[in-house]
């Protein structure tokens, strides 16, 4: 695994352990072992963050988003920070607790304004109910696509998602220009098969022009984040 310096915007390890690790600079997955992760989380501003909530829907800062729609962890709030939502009955920002009655169950409940808590073994689900599909959306859910083949990424079609892979054969992941600064994704390797990253038409990646890098090895994952124009990041397992 490659070596980058501790507090210079990269990953620089991956640590599993039940308690946080002094690392900061490191990926930490929560769990005893691999195989009993409840969560990945990120040192951002001053605390170790959840990845469901950095590459969701969930807004995190002490002040509102200017977008209406987002879900927003409010870190004003100490020492607990809390979960809002933005209530356009009302155009204020309400706790999601307060906003209606919070219903605790593994059936869905009638009253669709609610805030669905699922029981999800020793943790939850949290669902909002989406009336233009029907459907109950997790809030807390990341966006993923399995991929195979050849994904290009030239827009925000993938923007704060995860890209997945268990094929065997090789799969790349290709950078085209245009993609808009502030775009990020994550990019996991759960086979033994090759998982290319390559740019295209002058994109830097790691401040090389037309790189291509791999994901070294199986079951691991890298964050590829666009700094400035045509200009990426890539943090984690990478040769």
């Amino acid at each position: 695994m490659s070596e980058y310096p501790v507090g210079k915007g990269y990953v620089s390890a991956l640590v599993v352990h039940e308690n946080a690790p002094d690392n900061k600079a490191a990926m930490w997955a929560v769990g005893p072992d691999m195989n009993n992760v409840s969560d990945f989380r990120f040192y951002v501003a001053g605390s170790w963050q959840s990845i469901y909530v950095l590459f969701n829907i969930a807004h995190v800062g002490p002040a509102a988003p200017a977008d209406l729609t987002k879900l927003w962890y409010d870190t004003s709030v100490v020492p607990d920070p809390v979960y809002k939502i933005y209530d356009a009955v009302s155009t204020v920002w309400i706790q999601l607790d307060q906003l209606y009655p919070i219903h605790v169950g593994a059936a869905a409940p009638g009253d669709t304004r609610k805030i669905w808590q699922k029981p999800l073994g020793s943790t939850f689900e949290l669902f909002k109910y989406n009336s233009v599909t029907t459907t109950w959306d997790n809030m807390l859910k990341v966006p993923s696509v399995e991929i195979s083949g050849t994904v290009t990424i030239n827009d925000k079609t993938y923007d704060q998602k995860i890209l997945w892979s268990q094929q065997a054969g090789l799969v790349t992941v290709k950078i085209d220009p245009g993609v808009p600064v502030d775009f990020s994704v994550v990019v996991e390797r759960n086979a033994n098969g090759r998982l290319m990253i390559t740019a295209t038409g002058g994109v830097k990646i790691n401040g090389v022009a037309d790189a291509t890098v791999e994901i070294e090895f199986p079951f691991s994952s890298v964050w590829i984040r666009a700094y400035a124009a045509n200009s990426f990041k890539i943090e984690g397992q990478i040769i």
